[in-house]
């Protein structure tokens, strides 16, 4: 009878720990995917400058990153990205969203045959700002 009483608490601790050990990976999965598209926020806004300082226009990619960086501000979009509730990450978040309208006026004006210079200003501090919004998702996965 005593045998059967740990077989049950041994049972139901492990059980416990498997459900405690699958929240924390998928915790960890979501954390990955948010790290993971704040990176594609930095590569792709300097591909896509790139290409527009070449005259080489790419619409698509302009509603792509549209997309993620609403994804990643809200964590309800297209690309099921978790809602990091760090105050440090979604100030950078909003900062950059601020930046890249910014960005946007700025291709429109370079693509009406403006100067090209402060375009490339602005990639330059995105890209150095896209970075700590990069460390900070993941000093914010780390915490979890």
């Amino acid at each position: 009878m005593n045998q059967k009483n740990n077989l049950k608490i041994y049972s139901c601790i492990w059980i416990i720990a498997i459900l405690i050990l699958v929240f924390s990976l998928s915790q960890n999965f979501g954390y990955a995917k948010v790290i993971n598209y704040s990176g594609i926020v930095r590569g792709a806004t300097q591909k896509l400058i790139k290409k527009e300082l070449f005259e080489q226009q790419d619409d698509e990619l302009i509603v792509y990153l549209d997309d993620v960086l609403y994804d990643l501000q809200t964590g309800d979009g297209k690309y099921d990205l978790i809602k990091i509730h760090n105050n440090s990450y979604q100030k950078q978040l909003s900062d950059m969203s601020t930046m890249w309208t910014e960005i946007k006026f700025e291709i429109i004006k370079v693509r009406s045959g403006e100067s090209k210079y402060k375009l490339y200003d602005l990639s330059e501090e995105y890209f150095t700002k896209a970075n700590e919004m990069v460390a900070t998702a993941q000093e914010c996965s780390d915490h979890q």
